[in-house]
């Protein structure tokens, strides 16, 4: 009775048991689900319109995905669509249960640029760095700032992005952006400290400016040290004027004169340093007055012709202005290598526009020099160096083109016929036409001599130029030999040739030889059937013989009405009294009248420098305006300052006119007589240093630029 009334009680007992564990049991299991479901992401940063796929973990039932601001982001299937900026939540519920991933939707930056407060940073400089954000509603543009780790110190962090250059070099800043986790970098250049700097015109300091209506004017900002010079090249000055209906200014410092009145230029440098000159521009005449204005499209480095500077030898100038037909005016440039050569042609019409640009190939390496011809063609003087002594080589070329400048024929010269080593070595092909007979006169260095040596002298080529034949060739000792030339000039005076030679031997001065009635008829260089010239010295250069310091330049020469004129710088040769010239370092300009016949001269000097004292005529130019009417335009080298001079003369050697411009003359291009005015054109970047050069260096890339004075 006990056992059966005990098996009752277990049996009731198994059957609670059982109910309760299967009422608990889904219980416990649904339990078990809500603390057990998760998201594979619970709190993102997500990018405007960017989207993000959320999985949810451990459950097996369905789940419904939510989200608290559609307008920030959407949900569909766990993927969430960021719509615009701010931060919403992302719930998934399954049953009873639910998980929730905070989503931060933002604004990226597309492009950070950083830019410091300062084209140019200078030791000692400090400047802000800012942070050019774009969108410019980025959501994160909070930096932190740093400057990377080097071995040297040449930029610190002062605050933020503030920092001070310590030292020339180069340093990086960073800036780091810690919720995107973008770093941006900035290199930064640290230059010594700018020195000091003025404003000059031609190469001249300028404190002042004037002008007339319609006049143009260049000027520059340019350092005070010449180890300052690397501003010059890499520093970008600006420019500016105050009273724009007056003049106005661009940015390469050209001025353009509008109206009468007075206003101030100021030339503002990268550290914003400024200085300012006043400007005047007058209703005055314009006669003397001087323009300078940039040749557009025209880079080439103007090549050094008329003894550079300072310089013993002529040299050929490599840049010539002629006038072209329509009132056009070309600059042709020789440009070389070491293997060849070509003429460069920038045409610009009257008012100096630029029109287009044109290259002439030439033959050979080495260059005499360029000859617009009385017969409205064009000569060239080319040729190639023959130092093997080779009798058969071509070594001077003169090559005739047509106003196109299509070649028209060649007159060949060996080195049998001329004795030459190195055509054009040190003198000018200078050139005149008498008829439709053409005379060159050059110079050159000869085949070796007895005595082991390879002299130099003088050459004349005389060139029927129809058929560019030759009628005379100048060979060992030409019938108007000098010896040693550094400088050669011919014309032709009614009917008479007449030659300048500078020389420093045979004879040892400025001299004039006149072939009298000139003709290429009955005669040859047969020493017993060649014709005699009158030899006249204009100068006697005092010191030893072939000693090639001379003290003298022979710089120009021109058929006068009443005198034929020898223009150029040199010390008193006829004044001093011993033959001792080291002495003496001042030149003047001087001008030697010589009568018609050619049988006598008188020496003028135009100036009066004094020696021992601080100012000197350097180079000169001489440039015919009528038969009568002649300019010199020189240098005037004052210690370190120059200024260009102008002095007009009649044939009689009157002076008519002497003036004095605050610019610095080159004189390395012969200029031009152009309606009224005298124009050249000068590389204002030139570097004397380059003479020797000057066929090969690309020294500036700086425009050149035309100077024009006017006369009327």
């Amino acid at each position: 009775m006990d056992k059966q009334h005990t098996f009752k009680k277990v049996q009731k007992l198994l059957l609670v048991l059982l109910v309760f564990t299967m009422v608990l049991t889904p219980l416990l299991s649904a339990q078990a689900s809500v603390k057990g479901i998760t998201l594979n992401k619970t709190d993102v940063m997500l990018k405007l319109g960017g989207t993000l796929q959320l999985k949810a973990s451990f459950t097996d039932s369905p789940v419904k995905w939510s989200t608290e601001n559609k307008k920030i982001a959407t949900v569909k299937n766990g993927l969430v669509t960021a719509k615009s900026t701010g931060t919403v939540n992302i719930k998934v519920t399954s049953g009873k249960t639910s998980a929730t991933c905070k989503v931060t939707v933002y604004q990226p930056a597309k492009k950070v640029k950083l830019v410091p407060d300062a084209n140019l940073l200078e030791v000692g400089d400090t400047f802000t760095v800012t942070a050019n954000i774009t969108p410019a509603n980025a959501t994160y543009q909070s930096l932190s700032w740093s400057v990377e780790n080097t071995w040297d110190t040449v930029v610190k962090q002062v605050s933020k992005n503030k920092f001070k250059a310590v030292e020339e070099g180069t340093a990086t800043i960073v800036a780091y952006q810690k919720d995107t986790k973008k770093e941006y970098r900035l290199e930064v250049t640290v230059k010594e400290a700018l020195g000091s700097f003025h404003i000059e015109s031609n190469s001249s300091k300028i404190t002042s400016l004037s002008t007339f209506p319609g006049g143009h004017i260049i000027i520059k900002g340019a350092m005070d040290e010449t180890e300052d010079y690397w501003y010059d090249k890499e520093t970008t000055f600006k420019y500016s004027v105050e009273d724009k209906a007056i003049a106005s200014i661009d940015a390469r410092g050209q001025i353009s004169a509008i109206k009468s009145g007075s206003t101030t230029v100021t030339v503002t440098a990268p550290n914003g340093k400024s200085k300012s000159c006043k400007l005047t521009v007058t209703s005055d005449s314009k006669a003397l007055q001087m323009e300078t204005l940039y040749a557009d499209k025209f880079y080439q480095p103007i090549g050094v012709g008329n003894y550079g500077s300072w310089g013993r030898y002529g040299g050929s100038d490599k840049t010539f202005v002629f006038k072209l037909s329509n009132d056009q005016i070309g600059v042709f440039t020789r440009v070389a290598d070491e293997t060849s050569q070509k003429l460069e042609l920038n045409l610009y019409d009257k008012n100096l526009n630029y029109i287009s640009k044109k290259t002439i190939a030439l033959p050979y390496t080495e260059w005499g020099g360029l000859h617009q011809g009385e017969d409205g063609n064009y000569y060239a003087a080319v040729g190639q160096k023959n130092k093997e002594q080779n009798n058969s080589k071509i070594v001077y070329s003169i090559i005739k083109m047509d106003k196109d400048f299509k070649e028209l024929g060649r007159c060949n010269i060996t080195g049998k016929e001329s004795n030459t080593v190195i055509p054009y070595d040190v003198g000018f092909a200078r050139m005149t036409m008498d008829g439709t007979v053409l005379i060159v006169h050059a110079d050159r260095e000869r085949y070796t001599s007895d005595d082991g040596l390879n002299h130099q002298s003088n050459i004349t080529f005389i060139i029927d130029s129809t058929s560019m034949t030759q009628f005379y060739v100048g060979a060992l000792f030409p019938y108007n030999h000098v010896s040693h030339s550094f400088n050669q000039f011919v014309k032709m005076d009614s009917g008479n040739l007449v030659y300048v030679d500078h020389g420093d031997a045979y004879p040892r001065s400025v001299v004039m030889q006149t072939h009298y009635n000139f003709s290429v008829n009955g005669w040859s260089d047969n020493y017993r059937n060649r014709p005699a010239t009158n030899e006249l010295d204009l100068m006697t250069i005092k010191g030893s013989t072939g000693d090639n310091e001379t003290g003298t330049k022979v710089n120009g020469f021109e058929i006068g009405t009443y005198h034929n004129l020898v223009a150029g710088v040199s010390i008193p040769h006829d004044t001093i009294t011993d033959n001792n010239i080291t002495p003496y370092k001042v030149q003047n300009v001087y001008v030697s009248l010589v009568t018609k016949d050619g049988n006598s001269s008188k020496l003028i000097w135009l100036t009066d420098y004094k020696e021992g004292g601080k100012i000197s005529a350097n180079t000169l130019r001489m440039v015919k305006i009528t038969a009568d009417k002649f300019a010199l335009i020189y240098q005037i080298q004052k210690e370190d300052a120059y200024s260009t001079g102008l002095i007009l003369i009649d044939s009689n050697g009157s002076v008519l006119t002497k003036k004095e411009y605050d610019t610095y003359f080159s004189c390395y291009t012969q200029p031009l007589y152009d309606n009224g005015s005298i124009l050249w054109i000068d590389n204002s970047g030139y570097a004397e240093e380059y003479y020797w050069y000057d066929e090969t260096v690309s020294s500036s890339a700086e425009q050149c630029q035309f100077t024009r004075i006017y006369l009327e």
